[in-house]
């Protein structure tokens, strides 16, 4: 638990860190890692989880695209 383990919080802000560099058009940028917690660009749109119950099943080749990503 990173509030009380010192350990988990460490590897946690450390690995949290290297997001911040992070640039690549299919994942949400990291703005800053502040107490514990990511604070990250909001994307709007619909998550892809909400996407596929309201609509169903991706057809192959929209699934194939957001695989490539």
């Amino acid at each position: 638990h990173l509030l009380t383990d010192a350990e988990a919080r460490n590897r946690f802000d450390r690995e949290a860190r290297l997001f911040l560099n992070l640039r690549r058009p299919s994942v949400v940028r990291v703005l800053a890692v502040e107490r514990g917690a990511l604070v990250m660009e909001r994307i709007p749109g619909v998550d892809l989880a909400r996407r596929v119950r309201q609509s169903g099943p991706l057809p192959a080749g929209e699934a194939a695209a957001v695989l490539r990503q």
